[in-house]
């Protein structure tokens, strides 16, 4: 797991990936939950990119599994935009112009990691050893 990993970077970009993290998992959350509340328009297709979203969006808000968690959410939302999935006016990824922009942000938080606030920090950031 270890090699997924760039950096755990603590401070100012520990945070600023902390809030890019949570601003892409947050609207995750919300286009999925969105989605689901929608009964009368639900597919299979919606359901599935729904629930992915939901979870990818979960994760990358609790920082776990935070690459895959961002390459899962960036590949969903683009899924959703090229699938032409129905969207409502309260979906926040209603316009195509911020679907792309929610692909780019999780890609990035993809390709950068979770940063030093995060579980994965805790679970699979270096360790110092000391030896006796």
């Amino acid at each position: 797991m270890q090699r997924l990993f760039s950096s755990f970077p603590g401070g100012w970009p520990g945070l600023a990936l902390l809030l890019l993290r949570s601003t892409v998992g947050l609207v995750l959350i919300s286009a999925g939950a969105y989605s689901l509340s929608r009964a009368d328009e639900v597919t299979l297709l919606v359901l599935i990119l729904a629930i992915a979203a939901f979870a990818s969006g979960l994760l990358l808000l609790i920082g776990f599994f935070t690459p895959i968690a961002g390459t899962l959410g960036a590949l969903f939302a683009a899924c959703a935009v090229l699938f032409a999935v129905p969207m409502g006016a309260l979906n926040p990824m209603q316009l195509k112009v911020s679907a792309v922009v929610v692909v780019v942000m999780a890609g990035v938080v993809g390709i950068l990691g979770p940063g030093a606030f995060s579980i994965d920090s805790r679970l699979f950031g270096r360790r110092k050893i000391v030896i006796p």
